[in-house]
């Protein structure tokens, strides 16, 4: 487990109460990956960015490891690990695999044309083991990332959005899901198993991944 500084057990990574921007309040325990929906993928990781920097100014609250933060001191190389396609000039998967041991928060920032489907696969298996010194944030309009890395999915707003869990299985080259089994195809190698996947009710989400 993480220890703060009074060699306490931490259980909370992050805690924001009451953010002042657009950015849905939240709090992100060790062990956990939260995704977050929005169609402004920029927009939503600099207000996060915001709030991490300057808490007192963006958010009502901000607790990292369950100290009250009030200045960015924190965000060191040392604890944080920033995936930002666009920053690196490298894919999802280069950069994760980059990540130095034992960071107790990554973010992950990244756009659908910024997503290679066939590296999905290995993003959750590398996420998974990340997960179990810190926790995750990933912020996209993808929801094929979302659910190769996400426990929970909320929006800008921080509404839930509902995900249904057990077993997928999809077809690797059109990504499509596999609803028949009879019609499953000899070739295991073009199959894949998800263990997740958006189960959006219509009368609350109806337009959001249209």
């Amino acid at each position: 487990m993480i220890k703060n500084n009074q060699n306490s057990v931490v259980s909370n990574i992050l805690r924001i109460v009451e953010p002042k921007v657009s950015f849905p309040e939240l709090v992100l325990e060790k062990g956990s990956s939260l995704g977050i929906y929005s169609d402004n993928v920029c927009g939503v990781t600099k207000n996060l960015f915001k709030i991490l920097c300057e808490p007192k100014k963006y958010a009502e609250k901000v607790t990292i490891n369950e100290l009250v933060a009030s200045n960015s001191a924190w965000l060191g190389r040392a604890f944080t690990h920033v995936v930002i396609p666009s920053f690196w000039k490298k894919s999802i998967l280069e950069i994760l695999k980059l990540t130095p041991s034992k960071k107790h928060l990554i973010v992950i920032a990244a756009e659908k044309k910024e997503i290679f489907k066939e590296d999905l696969s290995e993003i959750s298996s590398i996420v998974s083991n990340l997960k179990k010194d810190g926790a995750l944030i990933t912020i996209t309009d993808s929801c094929e990332l979302l659910e190769a890395v996400s426990d929970s999915v909320l929006n800008e707003e921080g509404n839930e959005l509902f995900i249904e869990t057990g077993e997928f299985f999809v077809d690797f080259n059109t990504n499509e899901e596999i609803t028949d089994l009879s019609q499953l195809s000899s070739n295991v190698k073009d199959i894949r198993v998800k263990k997740i996947k958006f189960k959006i009710k219509e009368e609350s989400f109806s337009d959001f991944f249209n």
